[in-house]
């Protein structure tokens, strides 16, 4: 037997050699359990990865659209889907398609995600052949809440389009009475005639969400004013009627912000009076008719105060 000392001493040494492996077999445990984790995240960034990647694939293909060809023959196509989904003059389809929502948004994200597709649209195809479509739809989603959306959309491509200077020339075209609205009852004039009297039926049809309409509206028709040679008779009478509606006390004072839309208006006929003013013989002769409205707005309290307050200045 060895002696008591040698016992303790052996006894100490194997209680220090069994703590040191399991102090090993901790660290090398942390260190696995460590590099699993970094395994887990290099997987989960690969595949987040792949997964952005896979989803922006399409955003991807319509910037990479840019050959005046390409542009011009899937500006075509997006055309004759709206058009075969609405019954108008020769576009008339007895079973028409249900994909203009989807038509839509795609021609919307062209119009965002592709800076060369507005210019090439512009100066190479026939923007009639989307305004038709357009207006039609504007038209008949006015009064349909489960359509908002689509009315939206369609007040936006507007407004895209009307920043550019060869569609507000384009609305000077003729209008042939190639869409199937009875209700406008519209049959001479040019399209830009057509898009007023659509523009004003809608703000006046869609009391529930009247402002946030009627700013979108009034800006494609100010983009345009300083371009549209003529205005009918028609057309003019509802311009009027929309000064009439934003200019009542009661609209005026409802909202911080509806000053704005007389704002526009002023601007609208500002435009046209400056610009073309021969060619709106039947603007200017309803301005004279009507000229206490415009006389009214000095009258009122707020705008009165705001013009003495200037003149102090």
């Amino acid at each position: 037997l060895p002696p008591p000392d040698e016992g303790r001493r052996a006894t100490m040494k194997g209680r220090r050699d069994r703590s040191r492996a399991e102090e090993k077999d901790i660290v090398e445990g942390e260190n696995a359990g460590d590099d699993a984790d970094d395994d887990n995240d290099d997987v989960d960034e690969q595949y987040h990865r792949h997964h952005d990647r896979k989803e922006n694939e399409i955003l991807r293909i319509f910037r990479d659209l840019t050959h005046p060809s390409q542009i011009q023959s899937l500006f075509a196509a997006i055309c004759r889907l709206l058009s075969a989904s609405q019954y108008t003059g020769s576009y008339f389809a007895l079973d028409p398609l249900e994909c203009f929502q989807e038509s839509f948004v795609l021609l919307w994200k062209l119009l965002e995600e592709n800076s060369a597709f507005l210019p090439v649209v512009m100066e190479k195809c026939d923007i009639i052949a989307l305004v038709r479509p357009l207006l039609y739809f504007l038209y008949d989603c006015r009064n349909d809440s489960s359509k908002i959306g689509l009315l939206y959309s369609c007040v936006f491509i507007l407004l895209r389009l009307s920043s550019e200077r060869q569609f507000s020339v384009a609305l000077n075209t003729e209008y042939k009475g190639d869409m199937n609205i009875p209700p406008l009852k519209f049959k001479q004039g040019t399209y830009a005639d057509l898009m007023i009297l659509v523009c004003q039926k809608v703000v006046v049809s869609s009391a529930d969400h009247l402002n946030s309409m009627l700013n979108g509206v009034l800006t494609v028709i100010s983009n345009c004013s300083p371009y549209l040679t003529s205005l009918s008779l028609l057309s003019s009478v509802k311009l009027l009627n929309l000064f009439e509606l934003v200019t009542k006390p009661k609209f005026l004072y409802g909202s911080p912000q509806n000053p704005n839309y007389v704002v526009l208006m002023l601007d609208i006929f500002n435009n046209l009076i400056q610009y073309q003013y021969y060619g709106c013989p039947d603007l200017v002769y309803g301005i004279i008719r009507r000229s206490k409205t415009f006389f009214a707005l000095t009258k009122m309290p707020e705008l009165v105060s705001t013009k003495q307050k200037q003149k102090s200045e």
